[in-house]
């Protein structure tokens, strides 16, 4: 489960950081998720990060998810206080906040459910 769910969620965060670098209207610097140079990278390395792990086996997919999961969700925390900065230096509106909160929720979701996995059950 966390494998599958780590190539769907890296190659959806490398494809809307793609897409970001081209003038559309969904995302970018004039589409409706805001978004900065900055955390286009930022995605792009996540999706990196994710279809990588997901090539090492489901425990090391299974733990980067937890890791991204985490870091969405302090950027949608920190996004619901700073509408225009993200950690005061990352470009990004609203809309991304809510964003990374389903990104967040999806993420560790997907890590602690059971797919089989040795390393996702309670011991």
């Amino acid at each position: 489960m966390a494998k599958t769910l780590a190539i769907i969620l890296g190659v959806v965060f490398v494809v809307l950081s793609l897409l970001a670098f081209i003038a559309n209207p969904l995302i970018g610097t004039s589409g409706y998720f805001v978004t900065g140079v900055t955390l286009d990278i930022v995605y792009l390395l996540f999706g990196i990060i994710l279809l990588i792990a997901a090539g090492a086996g489901d425990a090391p997919a299974a733990l980067w998810l937890k890791v991204i999961g985490v870091l969405s969700l302090v950027l949608f925390i920190d996004g619901l206080f700073q509408s225009s900065a993200l950690l005061g230096f990352i470009t990004a509106n609203y809309a991304d906040a809510w964003l990374n909160l389903v990104l967040g929720v999806v993420s560790l979701g997907g890590a602690y459910m059971k797919g089989g996995s040795d390393s996702m059950q309670v011991v």
